[in-house]
């Protein structure tokens, strides 16, 4: 099973006219569970998500690295002097404070390498990093949400064909007796 091969699926025709898997598998979700692809149409907390999609988490962590590298440095500088100036008690609780943060950072980082891992061995896929795993999930939900978007328009539209066309389709009411006399 290879993932990038799922949103690819999504993007192949039916034997309807304009229909792909995507608007197949929405309607069919639509079906079974209403409120979910509504909500996924109209959820904040999605586009909320579509930021999340868009962060480069091996570029982050690089970046991370980096700062803990300046971070070191500036206390190897501090610990050195320290001695022989006196400093606020402010500086060293910062020191110990922003130790603490920068290894929750690599314990998440950590996780998130697990992760990559696990997903990896899941989808057979040596490559397979968060990165591509988050963008692919949000081209996944992307297709499936304008899929449902469409197949609304769609049944919208003909709904309003069909009432129409009943609309034209209605006999006038003809008073038969005044219509009978008329011909005489």
């Amino acid at each position: 099973l290879d993932l990038l091969s799922l949103v690819d699926a999504l993007n192949s025709p039916t034997n309807q006219v304009n229909r792909t898997v995507s608007h197949v598998l929405a309607e069919i979700l639509n079906d079974n569970y209403p409120d979910y692809l509504i909500s996924i149409a109209n959820d904040q907390a999605l586009i909320e998500l579509k930021k999340v999609f868009s962060i480069k988490y091996e570029k982050l962590y690089t970046e991370i690295r980096e700062i803990y590298h300046e971070y070191q440095q500036l206390y190897n500088e501090y610990s050195n002097i320290k001695h022989k100036y006196e400093f606020p008690l402010f500086i060293s609780s910062m020191f110990l404070e922003t130790k603490i943060q920068l290894e929750k950072l690599f314990q998440q980082e950590l996780l998130i390498k697990k992760g990559e891992q696990d997903l990896a061995i899941y989808f057979c896929s040596n490559d397979l990093t968060i990165d591509i795993c988050l963008s692919t999930v949000g081209q996944f939900v992307d297709k499936l949400r304008l899929a449902h978007i469409e197949n609304t328009k769609e049944q919208k539209r003909k709904c309003s064909t069909i009432s129409y066309q009943r609309k034209q389709s209605v006999p006038l009411p003809i008073n038969r007796a005044s219509s009978f006399l008329s011909f005489i």
